[in-house]
């Protein structure tokens, strides 16, 4: 039988291709329009991503039983209904999904104690169907190439990836930047529909150029897979899975929750693929081998030197695309005939199935820190050791047994230390009390001496949260952000001055409840707090609450996502109106985008009386939101004030803080107790942000 030219591979190419693009594009879009919901949580992406994973061995697990268990021809019938039924939930989903939104938001607020349970029956309501469709077409439409005669299909592997990446490129830079999230979604459900026609041309054309079964037996193994190669395709498909998720979270967590640093370590990952798969000859796995273990060598060192903090985020990475290319390419190196390609390929998916759910699912619930990123870190490198064991032995031999042994006890005594930093890191002088972790993150509750006395101190993640004396004369003394002559500070002891009666705070994120320390008889603090864990340590660790209600206030804590829980609130006969609304909403310095908005500043305006105040808490080492609050100041002909705190002594508890005031009235601002502090005139010019249009990306300092 003559080979097909060009013309006859080009559906096939342009399906993968285009299916790849589709699957890849929806990640980032369903993320964004379901962040808001979540508290702009990190862990909404590291939760997605185990679902899209999940998800493609799924879509694996149909391919591989569908190609198996039928004709070509039903096949075709049974894939093909499938999709449409695909198509028609897709359309419908997409099409009631603005009108469905309050009754959303109602069922993430009423479920929020099981954020991940919730997020998961989102997706699997929204985007379960279509996502599925797109995930079996790629084994599928391989195993027809393979079929029909066409070649070996392992290039549509490559293809694909292309088509990943290419969907991972254009959203940050294209996508996000210029059009509405609405407007993304829409265009995805065109591309859906474009897909369908795709997948009819490519079926037709299958079933046309069929050879007949003397002519070519696809199906028929003549390979034995034995059990420890499956467990090893196993593994080394986990690892680089683990392995992303464990970078993204740090990214995300550590910067903020935006699609460029979703996307970043998954386009590595991808084109990692695309390299290994190309079928183009490459480097040796070996020589990953070694690269990875330089790189690890360079993160250790650079673990220790805090200014460059951002040269360790760019090895982190690069720590990423070593990992993957070492795995990956020993992947295709022991891959099989064509005769089993959907199993080897259900076994790829398996592992980033579970790789994904180590990380995203079952970490947060055995681990109480971080502890996975040093655990798989070490996995790769063992793996690394051990490809290169005869390099290892041949430089044992090169050298003295003295000289050689000496070596070995230095990068023990290394990786050692790497090990505590990643997992047992603490200060001298420090005395941990508590560490928890859940859907929103890994709280640490420790002591440290000062000069002044013990301390207390809340932190999430890597950021400071709130502290307090532990000395009960000391207690009440309002420290970290929130000293006297912070922003918070010198307004609370302002409008006190000034409005001489009771005064109703609100406050978006709890932390230690450090504002309460304002809080006089008669006062009304109601503090608003995503995160079960931080209102228990809250109210078990720290006295400021209890402080509040002793003196006379009242102080209550409402749980859920702020935004969602002010508006529901709009709904009641008798909504409080705040005399001050503090937004300090921060998860390890990622700052939720979702309370920054157009929208969400005309709910906080709507919640404040009219002479309040809106205190913004802008403190934050990679993002300036400063020109956000710009643009919304202007767009609500708001005054303005920015006060900045840059004293910062650790045994007072005292820490820099940058915090921006906003109110329709100017007779606060007029205070002697602000005389002399900026305005936001000076900060640079940005576009409006609302729910359907923001970046972060020009905001990263």
């Amino acid at each position: 039988m003559n080979q097909p030219g060009w013309g006859g591979k080009a559906v096939y190419f342009a399906l993968s291709f285009w299916a790849a693009f589709l699957l890849f594009l929806i990640q980032p879009i369903i993320s964004k329009l379901l962040l808001p919901l979540f508290g702009g949580a990190a862990a909404v992406w590291l939760v997605n991503l185990v679902f899209f994973t999940s998800f493609l061995l799924l879509g694996y697990l149909y391919a591989h039983f569908l190609i198996l268990r039928f004709k070509p021809t039903w096949q075709i019938i049974v894939h093909f209904t499938v999709i449409l039924a695909a198509g028609v939930g897709a359309i419908y989903e997409f099409t009631v999904f603005q009108n469905s939104l309050p009754a959303l938001k109602s069922q993430v607020l009423d479920n929020f104690n099981f954020p991940v349970l919730t997020l998961l029956a989102v997706l699997l309501k929204t985007i379960g169907l279509p996502y599925f469709a797109l995930a079996t077409t790629g084994p599928i439409i391989q195993a027809w190439y393979g079929r029909a005669g066409l070649g070996a299909p392992y290039k549509l592997y490559s293809i694909s990836n292309a088509g990943s990446l290419l969907a991972i490129a254009i959203y940050p830079f294209v996508l996000e930047p210029w059009f509405k999230v609405t407007f993304q979604a829409r265009s995805w459900l065109a591309g859906f529909l474009i897909f369908v026609l795709l997948l009819a041309a490519a079926g037709i054309k299958f079933l046309a150029k069929l050879p007949k079964p003397s002519a070519v037996n696809f199906l028929i193994n003549s390979q034995k897979i034995s059990f420890k190669m499956k467990l090893t395709w196993l593994g080394l498909a986990i690892l680089p899975a683990m392995m992303l998720l464990t970078v993204t979270a740090r990214l995300t967590k550590g910067i903020a929750a935006v699609p460029f640093l979703w996307l970043l370590p998954l386009g590595i990952y991808l084109i990692s693929f695309i390299v290994c798969f190309s079928g183009r000859k490459k480097l040796e796995t070996k020589v990953y081998a070694f690269v990875f273990i330089v790189l690890v060598f360079w993160l250790f060192f650079l673990t220790f030197l805090p200014a460059y903090f951002l040269l360790l985020i760019l090895i982190e990475v690069l720590v990423l695309a070593g990992a993957a290319m070492l795995c990956h390419s020993r992947l295709y190196e022991l891959r099989p005939e064509i005769s089993q390609l959907t199993l080897y390929y259900l076994y790829i998916s398996s592992g980033g199935a579970l790789g994904a759910g180590l990380v995203g699912l079952v970490a947060p619930v055995i681990f109480f820190g971080y502890y996975e990123y040093g655990l798989v870190l070490a996995a790769v490198l063992i793996l690394a050791l051990y490809l290169m064991r005869k390099e290892i032995r041949e430089l044992y031999n090169l050298f003295k047994r003295k000289t050689f042994w000496l070596s070995l006890l230095v990068i023990l005594a290394v990786f050692l230390n790497l090990f505590n930093f990643f997992i047992i890191r603490g200060q001298t002088g420090e005395r941990f009390i508590l560490r928890a972790r859940n859907f929103f993150g890994v709280l640490t509750v420790k002591k440290i001496q000062t000069s002044q006395g013990e301390i207390i101190r809340l932190i999430n993640g890597e950021i400071l949260h709130g502290s307090q004396f532990v000395a009960p004369e000391k207690s009440s003394v309002p420290t970290s952000y929130y000293s006297e002559d912070s922003g918070a500070g010198l307004l609370v002891r302002a409008k006190q001055k000034i409005d001489q009666r009771p005064e109703r705070v609100g406050i978006v994120g709890l932390g230690a409840g450090t504002l309460a320390a304002y809080c006089r008889a008669d006062d009304d603090y109601t503090f608003y707090e995503i995160n079960p864990n931080v209102v228990a340590i809250a109210n078990r660790d720290f006295s400021f609450l209890k402080q509040c209600l002793n003196r006379g206030g009242q102080v209550s804590v409402k749980i859920g996502d702020a935004r969602l829980v002010l508006e529901r609130e709009l709904k009641e006969s008798d909504v409080k109106l705040y005399d001050i609304l503090v937004l300090d909403a921060f998860s390890d310095d990622a700052i939720p985008v979702h309370l920054l908005t157009k929208e969400a500043l005309g709910l906080y305006l709507e919640r404040l009386a009219p002479d309040g105040v809106l205190a913004v808490h802008v403190s934050n080492r990679y993002l300036n939101l400063k020109p956000v609050l710009k643009r919304l100041a202007q767009e609500y002909k708001l005054n303005d004030l920015v006060v900045e705190d840059f004293k910062s002594d650790e045994n007072t508890g005292k820490t820099f803080s940058s915090w921006v005031l906003l109110t329709p009235d100017q007779n606060i601002l007029a205070d002697e107790k602000f005389r002399g502090v900026e305005h936001l005139d000076k900060e640079k010019a940005i576009g409006l942000w609302t729910d359907q249009f923001n970046n972060l990306l020009p905001l990263i300092k």
